[in-house]
């Protein structure tokens, strides 16, 4: 997909699918880990710093790695499975629904013509700032016990 584009793709952390798509990679992907297969966090933080997107093709309930490139200033663009519904919308990335590389390339061409306000996607990724969540579920506990 990045090759196809002609575009920049870099690949932080390890996975089942790790091997594989690495043997699958083109010229313009890069794959970086720890010594433990890993990223460590600093990586991940200035890669997510200076990206000018996050890709996130696979379902999870939540998706942490999401929040954390909004927070960042990076638009994400995510299967629209999962967590990925309650973090992105058409103000902070693009939703592509099938997991296929013509819908990946897709919403990767969307995302291009699109202009993102980082300090909206830092705003946004504020949502689920851990105080916050305690606050609101204290207020819930709270009410309930009334």
């Amino acid at each position: 997909m990045a090759t196809k584009l002609n575009l920049p793709l870099k690949v932080y952390g390890n996975g089942p699918e790790h091997e594989q798509l690495k043997s699958l990679a083109g010229p313009t992907v890069q794959f970086f880990t720890d010594r433990y297969g890993d990223a460590s966090d600093a990586a991940v933080t200035e890669a997510l710093n200076h990206a000018r997107g996050f890709l996130f093709p696979s379902e999870e309930d939540f998706g942490i790695v999401q929040v954390e490139a909004l927070a960042a200033g990076a638009p994400v663009i995510a299967y629209s499975k999962g967590g990925a519904l309650d973090i992105v919308d058409s103000d902070t990335g693009i939703l592509f629904h099938d997991q296929s590389v013509g819908s990946l390339i897709d919403a990767i061409k969307q995302a291009e013509e699109k202009q993102f306000l980082p300090g909206l996607l830092n705003r946004r990724a504020k949502r689920f700032d851990k105080g916050l969540f305690i606050t609101k579920i204290r207020k819930v506990v709270a009410d309930q016990a009334k």
